[in-house]
């Protein structure tokens, strides 16, 4: 008596790919997939002293070159420039998380997009939940007229916050000193 050929079963090398083969793919690739996930991919830098540019080639207003790379804007307001930090601490306190202020040239203020915090020129807030400024951070020329930015040393003002017709703000007589405050030589 010979044995009929059952459709359902399959034989040669189509079994071989879906009995075997397959399924050892995906296992592995979801393996691949958890070890990805569980080792987290950090691009850390130590903070050091961060070299910009000339003093001759700033612009007036907000300079955006090193939002990206070192996480501060350049601020020449006339003849006086500082460096304000492009980190949120309201939003990273609230998602634990870094957060950064983008410049938004055409309103001339700070956004944090994920909580709506906004801030003026100076850093100090302007609208949305924010209560506290952005920090500023110290900043001194070198003997090439280049501006140096700490980032270390941060000028943290949170415990001079002042609550005036529903803004927030800080003196900014108490935020001009050195090495946070730099009157540019002419």
């Amino acid at each position: 008596m010979q044995e009929e050929d059952n459709p359902d079963v399959p034989k040669g090398f189509s079994s071989l790919l879906t009995g075997s083969i397959i399924p050892i793919l995906l296992f592995l690739a979801l393996l691949w997939i958890g070890v990805r996930f569980l080792i987290p991919t950090v691009d850390y830098r130590e903070a050091t002293e961060v070299k910009t540019v000339s003093v001759d080639h700033l612009h007036e207003g907000v300079n955006t070159d090193w939002r990206r790379d070192y996480e501060f804007f350049l601020v020449q307001e006339g003849q006086f420039l500082f460096a304000l930090s492009a980190r949120d601490k309201y939003a990273e306190k609230l998602i634990h998380q870094k957060a950064l202020v983008n410049w938004i040239p055409d309103r001339g203020q700070f956004v944090e997009q994920t909580w709506g915090s906004i801030y003026d020129t100076r850093g100090n807030p302007a609208g949305g939940p924010a209560t506290w400024s952005l920090d500023r951070l110290a900043l001194h020329l070198n003997e090439m007229g280049e501006v140096i930015v700490d980032p270390r040393n941060i000028q943290n003002m949170d415990g001079e916050v002042h609550h005036f017709n529903k803004r927030y703000f800080v003196d900014e007589n108490l935020r001009r000193v050195e090495p946070f405050f730099l009157k540019i030589p002419r």
